[in-house]
């Protein structure tokens, strides 16, 4: 009798230490207190739920305001203008300035608009910088003498717009002025919105909640521009006197 028992105890402690098998866990006492886990990633400590524990509530708008693109903001604008040299695209009239000629240059990034590209210098400055995946960014300027000439103490206007890309007109960085030109005035029409900042900051068109994280840096560029803002009203002043009467 005792040899069968021990016999059986023999093959029960194989069975247990099958290697072929994996062992499991004990059921969990549901009243016991809880305590961290190991992480099987990254091997921080987290703390198991409670089997009780209510669902945690998420804010429906938390999580749309998460999931919005950023808007174009100056600082970015004038990274993508450095980024490489300005070719020119060509020249002829600007949507919405019927009078005066715009310049347009493109480098791998942007293309950049000069609204006023006269041989004399206009005493404002409209800068367009147009970017495929970011949108559209303006800065305007005017002060009492040729722009160029003048720093941000002497400007009596300064201030800049922002729209997002649109998603139904995509724009291609190799595209003509004269389709560039169609392609602004279709934009003006569309139900984009904007933001801006200057004399007043605000959105319109459901923009609103994206205005305090671009506003910041429109508002400290146009209380003290940097000096490669300086260095492009130059720029293009002198390509203007060459280019404002190129057709390509």
């Amino acid at each position: 009798m005792v040899g069968w028992l021990v016999a059986a105890g023999a093959i029960g402690a194989l069975i247990w230490f099958d290697p072929a098998k994996r062992q499991t866990e004990p059921p969990v006492d549901a009243d016991a207190p809880r305590v961290p886990v190991a992480s099987p990633d990254a091997g921080h400590q987290v703390e198991a739920l409670e089997p009780d524990a209510p669902p945690v509530a998420i804010d429906a708008e938390e999580v749309v305001d998460a999931a919005e693109p950023a808007l174009y903001t100056v600082t970015e604008a004038f990274e993508d203008i450095a980024s490489g040299p300005l070719v020119f695209v060509g020249t002829g009239e600007w949507f919405g300035n019927f009078s005066i000629h715009g310049c347009a240059y493109r480098n791998a990034r942007v293309i950049v608009v000069n609204v006023y590209c006269t041989v004399k210098e206009q005493t404002a400055l409209g800068v367009v910088v147009l970017s495929p995946t970011r949108g559209r960014l303006m800065i305007y300027a005017e002060g009492s003498a040729p722009i160029s000439t003048v720093k941000r103490s002497e400007y009596f206007a300064f201030r800049m717009e922002v729209q997002p890309p649109d998603p139904d007109a995509p724009l291609a960085l190799d595209i003509a002025y004269a389709d560039l030109r169609a392609w602004d005035e279709r934009r003006y029409h569309s139900r984009l919105g904007a933001c801006w900042s200057g004399d007043t900051d605000g959105c319109g068109a459901g923009l609103e909640s994206r205005l305090a994280a671009w506003n910041p840096s429109a508002e400290t560029f146009l209380r003290d521009p940097p000096e490669a803002f300086y260095r492009l009203a130059k720029d293009l002043h002198a390509r203007a006197v060459r280019d404002s009467r190129r057709s390509k």
